[in-house]
């Protein structure tokens, strides 16, 4: 499933390193901020696949038999898609100082999500 900008986003309920879960964070309303980065786990098969992340099967020892790519989402406040980055491979991800740098630009200039037609 690919998951567009502007629709809302599926639920997660992750267990957090630390405690806790992510029902917590108030996912797209910048509740949790950053300053305190939560780091979740657990994620399963059809929230992977619900979330539009690749999947692949382990290639060595000690990697998980089925397990997803990373990706990267920035929720609107109102739980919307409005950024994501998904990638086939562990490499190439976008750098963070870039993608922070983007929502700035897109919050100061009032930019709309886009890839949603």
């Amino acid at each position: 499933m690919t998951l567009l900008p502007t629709q809302a986003a599926p639920g997660l309920a992750l267990a957090l390193v630390g405690g806790g879960t992510t029902d917590e964070l108030k996912l797209g309303t910048g509740a949790s901020g950053l300053a305190n980065l939560p780091v979740a786990y657990g994620l399963s098969e059809e929230a992977a696949r619900s979330w539009g992340l690749n999947l692949s099967h382990a290639i060595k020892d000690g990697e998980p038999d089925l397990f997803n790519e990373p990706g990267i989402f920035i929720l609107d406040e109102d739980g919307t898609l409005f950024w994501s980055s998904t990638a086939t491979m562990p490499f190439g991800r976008p750098s963070l100082d870039d993608v922070i740098a983007g929502v700035r630009y897109a919050q100061e200039h009032d930019y709309p999500p886009h890839g949603a037609a």
